[in-house]
């Protein structure tokens, strides 16, 4: 990691502290992006138009008053 960022373990340390810390936030870092990287909004609205439509009210055909003979 240190030879990617172009600096030597020691600068690594004194910015990040431990190994756990910086794996911590390295982890950390690849969850933000990917959870950026997953589009709930498709999902999300189908979702909501089955609710939508399963919450109206079923119309019956109408029915014409019977009239006696």
């Amino acid at each position: 990691m240190a030879e990617t960022a172009a600096a030597n373990k020691r600068s690594i340390y004194v910015h990040f502290g431990t190994k756990e810390e910086l794996f911590d936030i390295v982890v950390a870092d690849s969850m933000v992006k990917l959870a950026q990287s997953i589009s709930f909004e498709d999902e999300y609205r189908k979702r909501i138009s089955a609710i939508e439509s399963a919450q109206q009210p079923t119309r019956s055909a109408p029915t014409s008053p019977r009239r006696n003979s």
